[in-house]
């Protein structure tokens, strides 16, 4: 999988850098990016959101509670 480079809004080069990053929901995340061309170096900002989702196999159903020793054990009634 390959790593998100954003493209810088001035000169369109892809050698930027994300400088920092701030989730603001689950779902939006701001990053502050730089230009690494020596010839631009402008400092941007790129806001992502997630807008859908395509496919998921999550399922909303709590973990099962693991027994303990003694309830996993029979008991022998003679």
């Amino acid at each position: 999988m390959s790593t998100y480079k954003p493209m810088c809004p001035q000169c369109h080069s892809v050698h930027t850098i994300i400088r920092t990053s701030r989730r603001t929901t689950p779902t939006f995340q701001t990053l502050y990016c730089d230009c690494l061309n020596e010839h631009c170096m402008t400092r941007f900002v790129v806001e992502s959101a997630t807008t859908h989702i395509i496919h998921s196999m999550f399922e909303d159903k709590p973990l099962p509670v693991k027994a303990s020793k003694q309830e996993t054990q029979l008991t022998l009634n003679i």
